[in-house]
């Protein structure tokens, strides 16, 4: 079973990331959906990986609530510009700007994980937010990203969830959510 550790995004960020996504769907098809009719929901990836078992979800959670001890009080998401990312040419992407101590978080978070995963998925260096993930219409596209005049707001993180996952990062059920601030 493929899972995610991630932070999911809260308002007003969510309503910003749901009518970007729904306006790159109505240019072109995306593997990516947001909404009551899509596959996934806003998030930010800390680590992805294969599992063996439901069992090793217990661990995963178990080593996020210990680290999240790390964490400092409040994690602030602030978001670059969005842009269609170039290596594959294919996902919509914000880059999240994180404090240093939330990336040496994500760094521990992965390296703890990394164990417990049967195959840890690559994750880029640089967090980001998926927007969409498109195959065709890229002109439209990005005309679309080029005329969008503001970053998306800002948001702060509230919980750090374990989900499951599909392709290309979807984010399916919530099986656990762990709270920042309890």
């Amino acid at each position: 079973m493929k899972i995610g550790v991630n932070l999911p995004i809260t308002e007003p960020t969510l309503a910003a990331c749901l009518k970007i996504n729904s306006e790159i769907v109505s240019l072109t098809q995306s593997l990516v959906t947001f909404g009551p009719r899509g596959n996934s929901s806003p998030h930010v990836t800390i680590a992805m990986g294969s599992i063996e078992s439901d069992e090793l979800i217990a661990q995963v959670e178990t080593a996020i609530q210990t680290l999240k001890s790390d964490l400092p009080d409040t994690i602030r998401l602030n978001f670059g510009p969005v842009y269609r990312e170039s290596l594959t040419g294919h996902y919509i992407f914000s880059d999240v700007l994180f404090s240093d101590a939330v990336m040496d978080w994500r760094a521990k978070a992965q390296r703890a994980l990394h164990s417990l995963f049967v195959d840890p998925a690559r994750t880029s260096d640089v967090p980001h937010l998926t927007l969409g993930h498109i195959s065709a219409n890229f002109d439209k596209v990005d005309d679309y990203v080029a005329q969008l005049a503001e970053n998306i707001p800002p948001c702060d993180a509230t919980s750090i969830d374990i989900s499951r996952s599909g392709s290309k990062g979807v984010k399916l059920k919530v099986l656990k959510r762990v709270r920042v601030n309890e």
